[in-house]
């Protein structure tokens, strides 16, 4: 093989490789800048899942259910945003995302089930369907079809146990 001919491949051979990496050179700082946008969109997904599925509303006016119901979740492992009116908790909601909601039927400014449908129709058109537990002090079978029917995942009688929260948020893969 003559030597020409090796030299004449060689500067071929030079010619591609440097027309490759200059335009690598070009498309690098995009691609380089897509895959960190990607790495934050998936840190900031994580981040949000790992906030919201221990983030519990707790929507109660009685203080001494409130903070009986805030120690059982805690106790469970969740952070609790405990408050005593409906209009608290629309704007909490507004705030923050939450894993789960229990909220009282029978607040002092609004009843809960208004709240309820108020989750369920900013769920319309989502895959999200936040768990939500209704709880009264003066249950019936007509309050508890009722409380369904607007969109509450359960209705019970409160207070509501340890065993039974546990209960429910094992039923919801929220523990």
């Amino acid at each position: 093989m003559p030597i020409n001919h090796i030299i004449r491949q060689f500067l071929h051979f030079s010619v591609k490789i440097t027309y490759f990496c200059s335009n690598l050179l070009i498309i690098l700082p995009y691609l380089i800048k897509a895959i960190l946008d990607i790495v934050k969109l998936l840190l900031n997904i994580c981040i949000r899942l790992i906030v919201v599925k221990h983030l519990v509303l707790l929507v109660e006016d009685d203080p001494i259910v409130r903070q009986v119901h805030t120690y059982f979740l805690k106790k469970l492992g969740f952070t609790v945003s405990a408050v005593s009116t409906g209009k608290q908790a629309l704007a909490s909601m507004k705030e923050k995302k939450f894993a789960a909601l229990v909220v009282d039927l029978g607040l002092s400014d609004m009843d809960g089930t208004l709240i309820v449908s108020k989750v369920r129709e900013r769920e319309v058109n989502t895959d999200i369907r936040m768990p939500i537990i209704m709880i009264t002090a003066h249950g019936d079978e007509d309050i508890f079809r009722r409380s369904k029917e607007m969109g509450a995942d359960i209705c019970l009688n409160k207070p509501v146990s340890l065993a039974k929260f546990r209960e429910l948020f094992l039923g919801f893969n929220l523990l």
